[in-house]
């Protein structure tokens, strides 16, 4: 059984109420619907009412209290594993068949969904849990808010302390689980121990005694044909081996005596299960609603997905040296851009936004680039005109394909309008053979060649116009791309949460067109060079 549903299913004229309208400024932007749910900007000023669930809110001018759909995300504490479930089946399997990807849930996992779909709409009627879904390290549910919210004794009350009050039902009914025998849980800080505990002098023995005639004629017999097939049948996700559920009487977890008072901050006896805080996202319109319904759907899929294909479906930081030095950027941009449009405050932030590297070479010795080089600096930088570090870009997507392909740019400028048929014809002969398109696909023109391709199964790599999260996910169709290898997903910023109505800048447009072409090593009208006449 697939544990993702519509738990409360409510007419379209309630689900319109519950869409709660906008600050300006607040709406999801098309960045925030491509990556279905991102992590919200850590730092954020928080209340005395926030208390243990310690909120992160992405919209500080909202009231966490009035009606809405909230699409939230809750993190399973990392010393816990994956104590939920785990994944099983397979992602080329339609959606509903017995091979579909899907979460088997263990005890904890089924306790979890059952205090998510009926404690808190038992405590707060107005509250009703839309899509969900109990993955093995983290949960997602959409909570709709038909009413102010308020407690029993009518005081009001928000989003935040109804969360902190989940997790600590959560966390009182496991460590009951505990006590009780019927889970065992690990925690990776006494399982690591375990690994680094010197051998007693009868481990070292064992382990040196030479083998048996019977032992080595056992490892050197041939495989049967189910034991082959085992081998090879389609892995699923496991879980850390954190949880065992038992069916026989142990020796209980000892937990101290006395009810809980508050969210425990953790000890080996009663460990918290969820981590601190939460993520929020808040959908405005049905469409936006619905594209966080698929995502939720969508997650055992996608998460067995990337299982499959480890090295491609995770973002790689500091993929692509670009060799474009800051200065160079700089002055491409005020060759390229009116005065108003690359003013130097406007090129000062764009420098901010950049992931940049030493343009010297990093000695073997050197740290990882992808957690020093690519921080902020501890000096001030120089101008951007004359600032000499290198733009780098992170990629997601089978980032071998770069080794393995030529590339060309796709940029369209409004000059050449008239000559799109034969840019666009050009371009795809040339991905028609082999070669990697390369574009920010921001132009009419740059869409509609780059939208061909992608249907036609050739190569793309897509500039994106905003960094990735620690959590970043593409959108379905992209994330398919991605895991068939068509499709790599690069960008040169850095990620920041940008609102709705902030336009992308001239000169930023401007900085992803010179960013292809640098990684092409090639010129953006290389298509007006007529193509070499067929060898005979």
């Amino acid at each position: 059984m697939r544990h993702s549903q519509k738990h409360n299913t409510y007419p379209s004229q309630t689900e319109d109420q519950a869409m709660t309208q906008p600050d300006k400024g607040q709406a999801m932007t098309q960045q925030d619907e491509n990556h279905a749910m991102t992590r919200p900007d850590k730092g954020q000023a928080m209340t005395q009412q926030d208390e243990d669930h310690a909120i992160t809110r992405r919209a500080n001018a909202h009231d966490y209290s009035q009606p809405g759909a909230y699409h939230i995300t809750l993190h399973v504490d990392e010393e816990m594993g994956q104590p939920l479930g785990f994944i099983t089946g397979q992602p080329e399997q339609p959606d509903g068949s017995p091979g579909a990807p899907r979460v088997v849930l263990t005890p904890v996992g089924e306790m979890v969904q059952r205090e998510l779909l009926t404690s808190i709409h038992a405590h707060y009627p107005m509250v009703t849990i839309d899509t969900h879904i109990i993955m093995p390290d983290h949960i997602h549910f959409i909570m709709v808010v038909l009413d102010r919210l308020l407690s029993a004794n009518g005081k009001t009350v928000t989003i935040g302390q109804i969360i902190a009050g989940f997790k600590l039902g959560c966390n009182r009914h496991l460590w009951q689980m505990m006590q009780e025998g019927k889970v065992q849980v690990r925690l990776k800080s006494q399982a690591a121990a375990a690994q680094t505990r010197p051998q007693t002098a009868a481990q070292t023995a064992e382990q040196a005694r030479p083998q048996t005639a019977t032992q080595t004629a056992e490892q050197t017999r041939p495989q049967t044909a189910t034991q082959t097939a085992e081998q090879t049948r389609p892995q699923r996700a496991e879980p850390a081996a954190t949880l065992t559920t038992q069916t026989k009487a142990v020796s209980p977890v000892s937990v101290p005596g006395g009810s809980a008072a508050g969210i425990s901050t953790g000890t080996a006896a009663r460990p918290p299960l969820f981590a601190p805080g939460y993520c929020d996202v808040m959908p405005f319109t049905r469409e936006q609603l619905e594209t966080q319904r698929t995502y939720i759907r969508n997650n055992p899929h996608n998460r067995l997905l990337r299982s499959l294909r480890p090295a491609w479906l995770y973002t790689r930081r500091a993929t692509i040296n670009t060799a474009v030095r800051l200065s160079a950027l700089g002055g491409y941009l005020l060759r390229e851009c009116t005065p108003s449009q690359a003013t130097p405050d406007i090129l000062e932030a764009l420098a901010k936004q950049l992931l940049l590297t030493n343009p010297t070479p990093i000695p073997p010795s050197a740290p990882s680039p992808t957690t020093t080089i690519i921080a902020p600096p501890t000096t001030p930088p120089p101008s951007p005109l004359t600032d000499p570090r290198v733009i780098v870009c992170d990629t997601f997507g089978n980032s071998k394909q770069l080794e393995e392909h030529r590339m060309l740019p796709v940029v369209c400028h409004r000059k050449d309008a008239k000559q799109l048929a034969t840019h666009k014809a050009r371009c795809l002969e040339a991905a028609a053979g082999g070669t990697m398109l390369v574009s920010a696909r921001i132009a009419r023109g740059e869409q509609e060649i780059i939208d061909d391709a992608i249907a036609k199964g050739y190569h793309v790599m897509l500039i994106a116009d905003n960094g990735f999260s620690d959590r970043y996910h593409p959108s379905e169709q992209r994330l398919a791309q991605c895991a068939s290898g068509q499709l790599i997903i690069a960008t040169p910023w850095r990620y920041r949460y940008r609102p709705k109505h902030e336009a992308i800048t001239v000169a930023a447009c401007k900085a992803m067109n010179c960013i292809a072409q640098a990684i092409c090593r090639t010129r953006d009208d290389w298509w007006k060079v007529p193509p070499p006449p067929p060898s005979r």
